[in-house]
């Protein structure tokens, strides 16, 4: 999944979490978790970059 279509996800699902198409709620959860953890370490350690895939996460 790509950032982009796990962000439209996220962004349909504060409205409705049924707009979250079935096959793509876990892989949005997860993709979005691990961002979350990456911003998280990214504060911690200044050698962490954003330019790594996330797991998860597909070519654009």
């Amino acid at each position: 999944m790509t950032i982009d279509k796990a962000i439209k996800n996220l962004k349909a699902g504060r409205r409705d979490c049924g707009m979250i198409p079935l096959g793509e709620f876990t892989s949005t959860m997860d993709l979005a978790i691990e961002a979350l953890k990456r911003v998280k370490d990214m504060r911690v350690s200044p050698c962490t970059t954003a330019d790594e895939i996330l797991p998860g996460e597909t070519e654009e």
